[in-house]
């Protein structure tokens, strides 16, 4: 038969890291979802695995954490700030793991029973699931509709994003092709997840999309306060440096910005705020 599995020491109240596996091993009475693991017989585990998808649900992604929560998930530090990488996500992590280069995972000694919890999380995009029942001492393969990352708010977490257009990329398409829904697409001010500025080329929403007018880039990287409103900062090519329209105190707001926390990808004339860099 099954026997619950008491493990022999302190459960620290989070976790230090974020190692392949973590769980308890104290003397003390187990807690939460730790009194529903098992020990299986003839060496057998308890496993539930998948694959962890883009919101789009075809593309795999490696290196996602994916772990069952003991304790309340809370909410992700506010923008810019980010967990390092040796910090242990929220939730006091019962069991845990990366995915792999082909997206695939595995997590073993899983609790058993109805309606278990599991948590995706890339960065700031965080996806809560609830797993409809895992049999004890078998695989629980995980349908790809509850392991790919949220298309939007209502479905988790998504990083606070601003993206200035260019004449040579177009990166809100990819986003969109991401599997990012459209609704999450706005300008600075609104409760969207992603906002357009213009530096060079779209300016604005089409009619569709509600045919807002994006506000200029200059605003965007003005000061270190305006881009501390997002996590992550994404520069299209302009076409050109444009040197003119990244003066000193933008080149040192962007730094400042960077220290901070936050993430920001330069598409190639956007090279120039390496090349002339901030203030020494």
């Amino acid at each position: 038969g099954l026997v619950v599995l008491l493990l022999a020491a302190a459960r620290p109240a989070a976790a230090v890291a974020f190692p392949d596996t973590v769980f308890a091993n104290g003397f003390d009475p187990c807690s939460g979802l730790e009194c529903a693991q098992v020990a299986c017989p003839a060496g057998g585990v308890t496993s539930v695995s998948g694959t962890v998808y883009m919101p789009n649900g075809t593309l795999p992604l490696p290196n996602v954490e994916v772990y069952v929560p003991n304790a309340p998930v809370g909410a992700l530090p506010p923008s810019p700030q980010h967990l390092r990488c040796e910090q242990a996500p929220a939730g006091d992590p019962l069991v845990a793991t990366l995915s792999g280069a082909d997206g695939r995972f595995t997590l073993y000694n899983v609790p058993i029973g109805a309606n278990v919890p599991l948590v995706l999380l890339a960065g700031k995009w965080r996806r809560q699931v609830t797993i409809p029942n895992v049999a004890a001492c078998t695989e629980t393969p995980l349908n790809a509709s509850l392991t790919r990352l949220p298309r939007n708010a209502g479905e988790g977490d998504l990083p606070r994003i601003a993206i200035a257009t260019g004449a040579a990329d177009s990166l809100e398409c990819l986003l969109r092709k991401s599997g990012v829904d459209d609704s999450e697409f706005g300008i600075s001010g609104g409760n969207q997840r992603i906002h357009m500025f213009k530096a060079t080329g779209v300016g604005q929403f089409d009619a569709a999309h509600g045919g807002a007018v994006f506000p200029a880039a200059t605003t965007l990287w003005s000061s270190d306060v305006a881009l501390s409103n997002y996590d992550q900062v994404l520069l299209a090519c302009e076409g050109g440096q444009n040197e003119s329209t990244k003066p000193m105190a933008a080149r040192n707001a962007l730094r400042t910005y960077l220290y901070g926390g936050g993430r920001v990808y330069l598409g190639h004339y956007q090279n120039f705020w390496l090349q002339a860099g901030p203030a020494p």
